[in-house]
């Protein structure tokens, strides 16, 4: 599931959920009603959102936007830019694969999780 995905569905389904989380995902701002960033007033979860700064699919101006979303929320969240690193830099069999990044990021999903569900 992608991080957009994620995040519909925890919005969706609050109660279900203890943590959401969104790995270099693209989609997150969007103009209906269904743009994530316009659901995030909807999660109860705690919120992990790790950006590369060289994604073609999460720009500079819309992560501003999704991050003027999150900035009233009374939910825990963290978001981090990944400096360096591009879309799918999590993934070990693509060309963008970063793996210091990757550990970072898998390290911050683990403690989310730790602390939430």
């Amino acid at each position: 599931m992608g991080g957009a995905m994620a995040i519909r569905t925890a919005a969706t389904y609050p109660e279900r959920f203890g943590a959401v989380a969104s790995f270099h995902a693209g989609g997150l701002v969007g103009y209906d009603a269904s743009s994530p960033h316009r659901l995030l007033p909807k999660l109860s979860a705690s919120l992990y959102v790790g950006h590369a700064d060289h994604d073609p699919h999460m720009t500079a101006e819309q992560i501003k936007e999704f991050d003027k979303a999150l900035a009233p929320l009374s939910i825990p969240y963290q978001v981090e830019l990944y400096s360096g690193a591009q879309h799918h830099f999590t993934m070990q069999d693509l060309p963008a694969y970063d793996a210091e990044a990757a550990e970072k990021h898998w390290a911050r999903l683990v403690e989310l999780f730790k602390q939430n569900l």
